[in-house]
């Protein structure tokens, strides 16, 4: 594991350390979780900008600008010699701190997960703080059951998302996903491009009934659901659709380093695509 402050490299004893643990109340800041791929950080760019918006939404001044704390991250990679890394930054108002380690996924999650839906309403949903311990308390008490992932469910009975990602779901071949008072994943926005997706709010009852349920995280990328509180969602294997969208991200996700022809089975094409790549379909 890697540790910075303000571009220094530091133990990681270090007492900020403490920054990086969602169980820790109290703490003013916001954060970002990011990870590479060959080396590359996925997505900088909108993982930086995010940033920039949840500082605005929970009235932190930025004590350096985004570019820097850019410059940061990238010296923070550069003493990595492990690969993929899991990086990891907190902005407070008097320092930025970056953590990288290696990225470890079970693999068994590709085969489908179950999850547990918990009644929870984040405060400032749309902003990635600190002040998460609801979210980390919602997500701990769905893994102590045997869950992946706790799906948050507000007091109108809706499911909004994922205690640490984005929901979706398959129902008559329509594709859906909720989009009001949840935070906006960069890959949940992968999908959103590499598709033809509606936004939609549903109830537990009604998810339950869906053809197929996912998850969307930076750091695990789709995860298939085939249980939600102990009841099989489809055939309780997953669906085709999760599949056919697992191939386009990942064609996506690689296609500027290693271009290709487009796995095209009904997904719909990512919009900035050139008219070359289209034609080699």
């Amino acid at each position: 594991m890697i540790f910075t402050m303000n571009g220094k490299q530091v133990a990681s004893s270090h007492k900020k350390n403490n920054l990086f643990n969602p169980r820790e109340g109290g703490n003013f800041g916001v954060f970002e979780t990011m990870r590479t791929y060959n080396g590359e950080i996925f997505k900088l760019d909108e993982h930086l900008e995010r940033l920039e918006k949840s500082a605005e939404i929970v009235e932190l001044e930025l004590q350096c600008l985004i570019s820097e704390i850019r410059k940061y991250i990238l010296k923070t990679l550069e003493l990595c010699d492990f690969d993929p890394v899991r990086i990891k930054v907190v902005v407070t108002d008097g320092n930025v701190l970056v953590k990288c380690e290696k990225l470890e996924i079970d693999e068994n999650i590709y085969n489908g997960v179950s999850v547990a839906t918990v009644p929870l309403e984040r405060r400032n949903p749309e902003a990635k703080s600190l002040d998460y311990l609801e979210s980390y308390t919602a997500h701990y008490e769905a893994e102590k059951s045997g869950s992946f992932d706790a799906l948050l469910v507000n007091s109108k009975g809706m499911v909004t998302e994922g205690s640490f990602s984005n929901l979706f779901w398959v129902k008559d071949g329509g594709l859906f996903t909720t989009d009001r008072n949840i935070l906006k994943g960069i890959t949940r926005q992968t999908v959103l491009d590499i598709s033809d997706c509606e936004f939609k709010e549903i109830n537990v009852e009604e998810l339950k009934k869906a053809d197929e349920v996912f998850l969307t995280q930076t750091t695990r990328e789709i995860i298939p659901v085939i249980r939600i509180n102990g009841k099989e969602i489809g055939d309780g294997k997953v669906g085709e659709k999760t599949r056919e969208l697992g191939r386009v991200f990942k064609w996506s996700r690689d296609r500027d380093s290693n271009p290709g022809p487009h796995p095209y089975h009904g997904c719909a094409l990512p919009t900035e695509l050139s008219r070359q790549d289209k034609n080699s379909i």
